[in-house]
């Protein structure tokens, strides 16, 4: 759809569903990607393997996943992310306000603040600002930081603050409400376009009052959009109707046209705007009234247990495989380097199903029980890799120099034989005594 509307722009967040759209693409799929990126049509933001949790994953964990969504842009696409898209966990941390900032993000965007600081920052005009640390002296860790103001970043919270206004411009969900009242999405023909235009204009009029600069950012979209090319052509052949009226309109002064975050924080940037430094973390969040979204700080404790378990068994993964390559090939054992050149997608594997975990309604514990189950069976399944990729290692590591004929044989067995139960037990049976292991 991009192709066909050369106009059009479009961002892509998390590398893990990107990954799985590549794995099956054909070479000219590929070959359009690379090329809607290129020409900036096509913008990929953050590039972690999630849009991961900000308040209960380990920020190793943070780091991991968005090590693994890099290095995966890196070897297929040969690019660098340089602006952030985090608009779903619940509430945000400067420690990935942290990590983005060294890993090349320049601009980062944010939603799921609690409704009063944002009512503060919107009266201030300051709801774009430079992010810094609360230990900083100076400028080094600053971050432009591009806040979201109203309840939600879909469409019908985007184009201004008044919900029923700006849902009539989802021309696909039909779903638009004023209190109990149902409000009829139109597609826009001659009959209402001055009406429909000249209500989204000043809903950007209103949206532009909370900001510095005379550009505004709206998006939009929302979950599970754009999958089909009938909501691609809905969507794009009525806002291009809108478009072209806004711009047309001397009166208005507007300027509208499709964007990536980084023509935004482009333009941003020409304004030379001066904006404010804020520092500090943005918990607990809460959306409306007393709504404090902090119950998933604990719930389902136990995939909380299970992660943190085996994040610790990847990292003691990581570092014995590299000891035992190095080993091998400070040996010269070509036998033992191929058997450890095999095992590196094991690896690799094992560290995705973590980074998947990272996901904000992952760790969380915020999905359904049946979306829960799923990421469970994958943890689970990369544990599974985990303990048996060990037990290669310990094996090589406990091979007796003085006996290089003789196989050591180590096996490991865990209790965790199922999604749903604990780790609890751990027995380690080898093939013959060792007085003299560690």
């Amino acid at each position: 759809m991009l192709s066909k509307n050369k106009s059009t722009k479009f961002i892509w967040s998390e590398m893990v569903f990107l990954s799985e759209w590549w794995n099956q693409a054909s070479q000219n799929k590929k070959d359009d990607l690379k090329r809607l990126l290129d020409n900036k049509q096509l913008e990929i933001t953050t590039g972690g393997w999630v849009m991961t949790d900000e308040g209960t994953a380990h920020y190793t964990a943070m780091l991991d996943q968005l090590i693994e969504g890099h290095q995966w842009l890196q070897q297929n696409l040969g690019i660098q992310p340089t602006a952030g898209w985090s608009v779903d966990p619940f509430g945000h941390s400067p420690t990935m306000a942290y990590l983005l900032k060294h890993s090349g993000i320049n601009g980062m965007v944010i939603q799921r603040i609690h409704y009063s600081i944002k009512k503060h920052l919107a009266e201030q005009r300051s709801l774009e600002f430079f992010w810094r640390q609360g230990w900083a002296s100076t400028d080094s860790t600053d971050i432009f930081c591009h806040m979201i103001p109203f309840l939600s970043y879909a469409i019908q919270h985007s184009c201004g603050p008044d919900p029923y206004v700006c849902c009539q411009y989802d021309f696909f969900k039909k779903q638009c409400y004023h209190g109990s009242q149902k409000v009829d999405v139109q597609s826009v023909d001659d009959n209402n376009i001055d009406s429909l235009g000249r209500q989204l204009w000043e809903q950007f009029q209103k949206k532009a009052e909370l900001y510095r600069t005379d550009v505004i950012l709206v998006p939009h979209g929302d979950d599970v959009r754009y999958a089909t090319s009938l909501e691609w052509h809905n969507q794009l052949n009525n806002l291009e109707k809108l478009m072209t009226y806004i711009n047309s309109r001397p009166d208005f002064q507007t300027e509208v046209r499709f964007g990536t975050l980084s023509d935004y924080f482009n333009e941003v940037a020409i304004s030379k705007t001066r904006f404010p430094t804020l520092s500090g973390d943005f918990f607990t969040y809460a959306d409306r009234g007393e709504d404090y979204w902090s119950g998933y700080y604990t719930t389902r404790p136990h995939y909380k247990h299970i992660i943190r378990r085996v994040q610790d068994l990847l990292r003691s993964l990581e570092i014995l495989f590299t000891y035992c390559f190095a080993d091998a090939i400070r040996k010269t054992n070509q036998t033992v380097i191929d058997s450890f050149t095999d095992k590196i997608g094991d690896l690799s594997y094992i560290r995705q199903q973590v980074a998947l975990f990272q996901h904000h309604d992952a760790i969380t514990g915020t999905s359904t029980s049946k979306v829960m189950k799923d990421y469970g069976k994958r943890l689970h399944s990369g544990y599974q890799k985990g303990i048996l990729l060990l037990e290669k290692i310990l094996s090589y590591l406990a091979k007796d120099e003085n006996e290089p004929d003789v196989d050591e044989k180590i096996s490991m067995t865990f209790n965790w034989t199922q999604p749903h139960k604990f780790i609890d037990q751990k027995v380690i049976n080898l093939s013959r005594p060792k007085h003299d292991m560690v």
